[in-house]
């Protein structure tokens, strides 16, 4: 059967010969964005991004024919605080998925309480130059709320190099951080270099885990092996593995001209854990099992 999203899942292979790696029953997607039709989820006139159009029906055949995948579903920054397409996604889902959304400072209690209890976990920041929706200044007193008033946990994006910079402020936040894309260390990052040292020392403190994601986001050699930013995957695996969970950044936004495959991505991870599967499963099933309280 035929992917509606241009890769290849478990029962969804267009080729019944292909011997694409399978994923491990349990496994979670941890990083999944959606983006449905412009007329019923218009985008933010903020956001300059226009990501393509999934629609939502897309995902849901790709999901009801691989049962037991788990996701976690992230607020795209081209829609703001409008977390209604996420939602929507989240209803279908069920409790096989969890979600991070985007709300303002001001949000009420009664929304968080409702959006808990639809299956939202967290607060995503994302703090790349032009993206963000609530200041560095303000980020750390609406994250302590959040997990005060509903026991939030923060999906963080933000440039690796800079991490040092803020590693204070992200210590004093409450609850769990979940660092994307590996950090986004550019290709070439040194494991001396300041802002890896601060990612690990977070890691150390139980204050941070990180998402291994969208590899295309930080490497210039790109695939199939990424090998320019290898290294600090390979450095984290090594660091804590039981840190570590894995995305598929799909439906790859930052690579749309070549998108990978499933299948592809999952073979990467292994690559980078040597080849050992235990800790691969770990990355892909048990830890999200213990974060995310599937």
């Amino acid at each position: 059967m035929s992917d509606p999203f241009g890769f290849d899942l478990p029962g969804l292979r267009a080729d019944e010969e292909d011997v694409a790696l399978k994923a491990p029953e349990g496994m979670c997607d941890g990083h999944v964005e959606i983006f449905g039709s412009r007329d019923k989820y218009p985008l933010d006139p903020r956001s300059d991004e226009t990501p393509p159009e999934m629609p939502l029906d897309a995902y849901r055949e790709a999901r009801e024919a691989e049962e037991g995948l788990r996701t976690v579903l992230v607020q795209p920054v081209a829609y703001g605080f409008d977390n209604r397409c996420l939602l929507d996604g989240l209803t279908f889902l069920g409790d096989r998925a969890r979600a991070f959304v985007c709300v303002p400072t001001d949000v009420e209690i009664a929304e968080l309480k409702d959006l808990t209890e639809a299956g939202v976990f967290g607060a995503r920041f994302s703090m790349l130059p032009g993206q963000a929706l609530v200041p560095w200044d303000e980020v750390g007193r609406h994250a302590a709320r959040l997990h005060d008033l509903v026991g939030w946990d923060v999906s963080l994006r933000m440039p690796g190099r800079d991490l040092h910079e803020v590693e204070r402020r992200i210590m004093e936040w409450p609850g769990r951080v979940i660092v994307e894309h590996g950090g986004l260390f550019e290709s070439g990052t040194s494991a001396r270099e300041p802002g890896f040292k601060a990612l690990l020392r977070l890691i150390d403190r139980d204050k941070a885990w990180v998402k291994i994601s969208a590899p295309y986001e930080m490497s210039k050699a790109g695939p199939p092996d990424y090998q320019d930013v290898a290294d600090r995957a390979r450095n984290l695996i090594d660091w804590a593995p039981e840190r570590l969970i894995w995305g598929s950044d799909w439906p790859h936004v930052g690579q749309l001209d070549d998108p990978p495959t499933f299948s592809d991505l999952l073979q990467v991870l292994l690559d980078w854990c040597q080849g050992d599967e235990a800790v691969w499963r770990r990355i892909l099933v048990d830890n999200p099992g213990e974060l995310f309280r599937f």
